[in-house]
């Protein structure tokens, strides 16, 4: 239990802390929308902070559904900006603001994502992953070079780096030698379901919701399925909702050449009410992707009931605890065992069906934004008071 405030409310400094919200909704970018959704919960906290989401002036109103709180508004970036920003960019290091963070007065400013800019107040920045450094071949040369550059740069100028997991890091300090002080392990937890509480009606098909990136490991996962029906005659019905990339084409030749047309359904983007009740339908959620800094479909998963297997690499085992069956998402006949065991195991999918209900308990999403507002106070050399002190002794 946190320790009870030893600092009066009037004692603390009102801070203004900017948070760069500047993303077009719907544009594949689906987990720094999760991640800022998340943080515009901070508008429900009570303190004397005020919160200033940066967001694109031809998508100001995306987040504002999400601010429940009087402490905290939306600001309108330039598109001028945004584009002068994106040219130096290309040439600098980290981009330089050309004023406009440091006229909002800010005493911090938090890039919660992989887009950051240099400001003369203190810097929060959360690279999420190194993804590239392990899997180069999933990135455009240019978006390389830009990750190498500005990563690192932006590591060593901010204050504190964020990160979801112990994984990302450990990663952060073997590739860019950071201070292991300097970086907070911040771990997220979903948002409360706004939904009703409805019964579930359990059915036979598998669920694997992510937007088809090569890195999520489709074909393997299209390869396992077909062993299954090839080798122990058990039939698997596959649902992948996610956007479709570019990469669809290498997928729908795949389903083609294993001829899965009869068990495999790509419906692409669904609606919210849709994929809750994909969650609620599903016998079970598998995901196998090859690198993941945390999975949003995994705590879904857990609160819509449905038991989860899934890769056994980067941050996952971390996130998943006892709460998913785990396995080796390079070998297609580990996810074949995988599968088929969540497929015939009905005793077992109960025993992780239970642990994913014990394992969202133990995750609180006030507990996290209290932990970034801690982080925003140290880094505006504001007194902490007790509760902030514990919060962040645990990162």
């Amino acid at each position: 239990m946190a320790p009870t405030n030893a600092i009066a409310m009037h004692e603390l400094k009102p801070l203004r802390i900017a948070i760069n919200a500047q993303l077009r909704p719907g544009s594949g970018a689906g987990g720094v929308e999760s991640v800022l959704r998340v943080l515009a919960g901070l508008s429900q906290l009570e303190g004397p902070e005020h919160y200033l989401f940066v967001v694109l002036r031809d998508h100001a109103d995306w987040l504002r559904p999400f601010l429940h709180g009087t402490n905290a508004s939306i600001v309108m970036a330039r598109p001028s900006l945004r584009r002068r920003l994106l040219r130096i960019g290309r040439h600098a290091p980290i981009p330089m603001s050309p004023g406009f963070f440091d006229r909002l007065s800010c005493d911090v400013v938090h890039f919660p994502y992989q887009v950051v800019h240099r400001t003369s107040a203190p810097m929060i920045f959360n690279p999420h992953d190194l993804q590239h450094v392990h899997y180069p071949q999933f990135f455009s040369a240019e978006e390389l070079r830009y990750r190498e550059t500005v990563y690192p740069a932006a590591c060593r100028r901010a204050h504190t780096v964020a990160v979801a997991s112990h994984f990302v890091k450990r990663d952060l300090i073997e590739h860019y030698q950071l201070d292991p002080a300097k970086i907070r392990v911040l771990p997220w937890a979903p948002l409360p379901l706004d939904v009703p509480a409805l019964q579930s009606t359990r059915q036979t098909f598998a669920l694997y919701p992510a937007m088809l990136w090569e890195h999520k490991n489709h074909l393997r996962l299209l390869d396992a399925v077909a062993l299954l029906r090839d080798e122990r005659g058990l039939h698997i019905d596959l649902i992948c909702t996610g956007h479709k990339t570019d990469y669809w084409p290498v997928l729908e030749n795949r389903i083609a050449a294993l001829e899965l047309q009869d068990q495999i359904t790509f419906p692409g983007v669904v609606s919210g009410d849709d994929l809750t009740a994909l969650y609620r339908s599903a016998q079970f959620v598998i995901i196998p992707s090859l690198f993941e800094a945390a999975s949003a479909p995994m705590f879904e998963a857990w609160q819509h009931g449905a038991p989860v297997a899934c890769a056994a690499i980067t941050a996952l085992p971390e996130q998943a605890g006892d709460a998913a069956l785990l396995f080796d998402p390079t070998s297609v006949h580990e996810i074949a065992t995988a599968l088929e065991r969540m497929s015939t195991d009905a005793q077992f999918r109960n025993e992780l069906r239970a642990n994913g209900t014990r394992r969202l308990s133990e995750l609180d999403p006030i507990e996290t934004l209290k932990r970034y507002r801690a982080v925003y106070r140290e880094a505006a050399g504001q007194a902490l008071d007790d509760e902030d002190r514990w919060l962040l002794s645990g990162t």
